[in-house]
């Protein structure tokens, strides 16, 4: 009978990047996220996330183009998105 350890070894092993990212308290790659990674996010609905990969290519250029403290604003350029739901995003997503 296998035991409690590795039954939870065999769920985490069978998350998909996203998935084990946020359930390690680390940061979804946008370069490598679909639409289904951003909707794990909490506060990305399905038409963020839309929006979100409409633009992705502008996001991380500019998540490279801005300082340290201000690479959130890199998810301002989404209609609906202000500075504070994008610092929001910003600790659950990197842009680059």
């Amino acid at each position: 009978m296998p035991s409690e350890l590795s039954l939870d070894l065999q769920y985490f092993f069978s998350l998909n990047d996203s998935e084990s990212r946020l359930a390690t308290d680390r940061k979804v790659l946008l370069h490598k996220a679909d639409m289904y990674e951003l909707e794990l996010v909490s506060g990305i609905s399905d038409s963020t996330a839309e929006k979100i990969l409409a633009k992705k290519d502008e996001i991380i250029r500019d998540g490279y183009r801005y300082d340290l403290e201000k690479k959130h604003l890199a998810f301002t350029k989404i209609k609906g998105i202000g500075a504070k739901k994008a610092e929001k995003f910003y600790e659950l997503i990197d842009p680059r």
